[in-house]
């Protein structure tokens, strides 16, 4: 080797290195940077492509990532490294059949390639075929029993199948391995909250605050809601994932409208415009909007379930827009091409959203509304709707986002929910007769230990007092009965109301004599729910988003007595109520009585007042003004 050949491999290596040191640190940009220049001083090295590739996509820069993929495989197109580096690109924008072929090619060349069998599994996951992708998760485990990819991604799996104690199993395995792998700690506490599995719990809750505090991992934001009453600390993890997951990407280039649309274009994505949560909430709201003024554009990328609320959806909206089979990158691009000028998000960090729509600038303004619950750390989203109960003071400086704050509660509502008029008795509820009934049909993942004792305490405290929730999963029944004799209560006292459908649910609420708020993830939909069916909540205000909603809608109920802000308060408050049976009676002829009137209900104004707010941030983007906070008087 001569000097001048020498010097050029010294530099490449020297390049690499730092590379991979960058890569190592989620330093992804910088670590493409460092490989682009190792390449300059020995190009066409396979080894340094390929890490070069790894970076592109963690960043998004899926033009690049594909030129370096395709120079590549030109070079050797039997890489089974490079071949897996081309489906995982296929994987990221979506051609999930092309991705399949790059990874089966890669299997014909490495059949004992874990990673290959673990993405795959990944493809199918996301394809909803459950059983393929379980058995590609197996084909890597076989291979290679402690490979944390398939570990963490079948643990995930068995997470949605309901199988709980098998993705322990797999879980936990994966933490001994690697505790700061991916979302790994987070999922598995995730588990542990969704069967009431408090053991080790606080010890947990300490080191993934400490892991989120001190960069050491990226986690979901949407977890820590139930977990941390804390707004800094859900800002901080946010920022991180948002920097992760869904980096700015300028690959359609700058938008600009070169003139003004006859209306105000609206476009609202999810995957819920089905019987779910959100659109229960939306659907009033989009059938009100003024057509004289806007047109309200649905994109939906979630399962075509032609139920009764889809088709209500179909009708109210000025167009329904399918866009489940289109990836992101030629989803905002039909956006642009529909010239939509406010794109609202309703999914944020929960489950099967599409951030990665947001992250190309797909309209003008990009809004984060109503199905995640506190900031999105990202500079990609312009807004987020709130209101001066949610977000308060200083509370902004904990937000990405500027903040759009409505007059009254930031949350829509159905004025068109039916109560069913099938009335059950008490006793066909398993409830006793006589009984004063304290209920809580939130999911069991917001029941934190610290609140799970405060209700016992107050089951002890009111004597012929029983507990009604959700029976979620029976090893959460289990746990928290027996969590219950454990702490001196007879666990026939906590009841469990199956699943059932809108209207029915909606009507067994005459049975409960007060609703128990969850912390610091309060119900939210659930709350509306129990107040829309004329039965009180008793909150805990805290200091989070997610832990401020039941306060904001009991505020635009009138009921200001049901917020309390300590959990020695909320105690003291539910014994109070219990023993007051006319306290009880009063909030409830309140609600039933006066329902037409509260704001919360009144569909009509708050569609002017969201309509306000869309026309005020549209008319500050005509005149060129940065986005900032938004006051609707």
């Amino acid at each position: 080797m001569n000097n001048s050949t020498n010097y050029q491999f010294e530099n490449a290596k020297q390049f690499f290195e730092i590379g991979l040191h960058e890569f190592e640190n989620s330093n992804y940009l910088k670590a493409s940077e460092n490989f682009k220049k190792s390449l300059e001083f020995v190009p066409n090295r396979l080894s340094t492509i390929n890490n070069l590739i790894a970076s592109l996509l963690k960043i998004s820069d899926f033009t690049n990532a594909n030129y370096y993929i395709i120079l590549g495989l030109n070079l050797n197109p039997n890489d089974d490294a490079l071949l897996l580096s081309e489906g995982v690109y296929n994987l990221k924008v979506k051609n999930f059949e092309l991705a399949l072929k790059s990874f089966n090619k890669a299997l014909l060349i490495n059949p004992l390639y874990c990673e290959a069998h673990s993405n795959i599994g990944y493809v199918y996951e996301l394809l909803n075929d459950s059983y393929n992708a379980l058995e590609s998760y197996n084909n890597a485990l076989r291979i290679n029993s402690y490979f944390i990819d398939a570990l963490y991604k079948r643990g995930n799996l068995f997470f949605k199948l309901g199988e709980y104690t098998n993705a322990l199993v797999d879980l936990s395995k994966g933490l001994q391995i690697n505790p700061k792998y991916e979302d790994l700690l987070a999922s598995y506490i995730g588990v542990k909250m969704k069967i009431c599995d408090w053991d080790n719990y606080y010890n947990n809750l300490t080191l993934l605050k400490n892991n989120i505090l001190h960069d050491n991992i990226v986690t979901s934001p949407f977890r820590l809601l139930s977990l941390f009453d804390c707004p800094s600390l859900h800002h901080k993890a946010a920022k991180n994932y948002a920097n992760a997951e869904i980096p700015l990407d300028n690959s359609l280039g700058n938008i600009f409208f070169t003139s003004k649309n006859k209306k105000i274009k609206i476009g609202y994505f999810s995957a819920d415009f089905h019987n779910h949560a959100t659109s229960y909430l939306l659907s009033e709201i989009i059938e009100l909007h003024n057509i004289d003024n806007f047109e309200i554009y649905a994109f939906s990328y979630g399962p075509n379930f032609e139920d009764q609320m889809r088709k209500r959806l179909k009708s109210a909206f000025y167009k329904f827009i399918d866009i489940t089979i289109l990836n992101d990158y030629e989803i905002a691009s039909l956006v642009r091409k529909l010239k939509i000028d406010i794109a609202v998000d309703l999914k944020g960090y929960t489950g099967d959203n599409r951030c990665g729509i947001f992250s190309k600038r797909c309209a003008p303004i990009q809004i984060n509304f109503l199905g995640y619950p506190g900031t999105l750390g990202s500079k990609i989203y312009d807004y987020i709707i709130a209101d001066k109960i949610l977000i308060s003071g200083n509370d902004v400086n904990n937000y990405a986002e500027k903040v759009i704050f409505l007059p009254n509660c930031y949350q829509p509502n159905d004025s068109k929910r039916i109560i069913s008029k099938n009335k059950k008795s008490k006793e066909e509820f398993n409830l006793p007769s006589d009984s004063f009934v304290f209920c809580s049909f939130n999911n069991t993942y917001k029941i934190q230990p610290d609140l799970f004792k405060i209700w016992l305490n107050i089951l002890n405290k009111k004597s012929n007092s029983v507990l009604w929730l959700i029976n979620d999963n029976s090893i959460a029944v289990q746990n928290l009965k027996n969590f219950a004799a454990s702490n001196s209560v007879n666990p026939e006292r906590i009841i469990f109301a199956e699943r059932t459908n809108l209207s029915d649910h909606l009507a067994r609420h005459v049975h409960a004599d007060l609703f128990l708020d969850t912390f610091p993830y309060n119900a939210h939909t659930t709350a509306s729910d129990s107040l829309w069916s004329g039965l009180p909540v008793l909150t805990c205000k805290g200091n989070s988003f997610a832990s401020r909603v039941a306060a904001s809608l009991l505020n635009s109920c009138g009921l200001f007595e049901f917020i309390t802000t300590s959990f020695f308060d909320y105690e003291k408050k539910a014994i109070l109520l219990a023993n007051n049976p006319k306290l009880i009676q009063d909030s409830k002829n309140h609600l039933i009585n006066n329902k037409s009137t509260l704001t919360l209900f009144d569909s009509k104004l708050y569609v002017k007042n969201i309509e306000t707010a869309y026309s005020l941030i549209y008319e500050d983007y005509l005149k060129g003004k940065s986005p900032n906070h938004i006051y609707v008087n």
